[in-house]
């Protein structure tokens, strides 16, 4: 896969892994579910996938598109549930 399709495609394939994921544990699954409401971030220097710092901050510079997933993932199986 080059560059232009991930850019195009990552979110569904990383949508789509941490589903299959969670189905898949239901130790894991119990832990998201347990974060209720609140906004999950993955912290690290990454602007793309995470808050693009290492400090703990409502207002980072980075998108969190793995946290942003994780939401919506736990949000599904909240509905399904």
């Amino acid at each position: 896969m080059n560059k232009k399709e991930w850019a195009r495609e990552s979110k569904k394939i990383v949508y789509e892994g941490c589903l299959e994921k969670f189905r898949q544990s239901s130790k894991l699954l119990a832990l998201l579910l347990k974060t209720g409401n609140k906004r999950i971030a993955q912290v690290s220097p990454d602007k793309v996938w995470s808050t693009g710092t290492l400090e703990i901050t409502e207002d980072w510079p980075g998108l969190n598109l793995q946290g942003s997933i994780l939401e919506r993932v736990r949000t599904k199986f909240i509905w399904i549930c």
